[in-house]
């Protein structure tokens, strides 16, 4: 089973999405063991105070592949994150357009974190107008020397840069590099791309 191998994440950041574009083929990695405080159920945003995280609560044990992670739903995260972004984003120039798509992602009642991290990275796929190019691992596969399972971490730095974009709230906040790949497509719409090219 050959590709670039990525693991499964909660609205990867740009680093995840512009390794994703430059590959041919693409394996997400539903075999590995859950990793606390990953990307795995977390994402990096930029609101009107600042960066915020959104965090998707799990039942998990260390033992537990990613496939039988399941989300614990009695923290009423769907409408708080639905809350946060509406907060965030409702002054860029794109939010308004993505939002009730999004909003439907949100709403499912789909338990596993595997299913829900892949249906909104299919909407985000389809938001960037990029090919579905993934599939998903039938087993565990070994991690190698830098792999960006475990390179693209909120825990690690990264050499990993990308041209700076317009932000929202560019005014009140220093740019900010590598934060979810939504705050890209809510500020820049269709020219999203153009920057993961960059």
């Amino acid at each position: 089973m050959g590709g670039l191998i990525l693991p499964s994440f909660y609205a990867g950041n740009i680093e995840y999405y512009a390794h994703y574009l430059s590959a041919d083929k693409v394996i997400i990695d539903q075999h590995e063991f859950f990793v606390k405080q990953s990307y795995r159920t977390r994402c990096h945003l930029l609101g009107p105070q600042g960066l915020f995280t959104l965090n998707i609560p799990v039942f998990w044990n260390s033992k537990l592949p990613m496939k039988q992670v399941q989300i614990d739903d009695s923290k009423n995260w769907r409408t708080n994150h639905i809350k946060s972004l509406d907060a965030a984003y409702n002054h860029s120039a794109y939010y308004e357009y993505y939002k009730d798509e999004l909003h439907q992602i949100y709403n499912t009642e789909e338990d596993s974190l595997v299913s829900f991290n892949r249906n909104l990275h299919h909407w985000i796929l389809a938001c960037l107008e990029i090919e579905c190019k993934d599939e998903l691992s039938s087993e565990f596969l070994s991690y190698k020397s830098e792999d960006l399972r475990l390179t693209i971490s909120p825990k690690k730095e990264s050499d990993f840069s990308h041209k700076p974009y317009f932000q929202v709230y560019s005014d009140k906040h220093p740019f900010h590099p590598k934060l979810s790949i939504l705050d890209l497509i809510f500020n820049k719409g269709p020219e999203a791309k153009l920057i993961l090219n960059s």
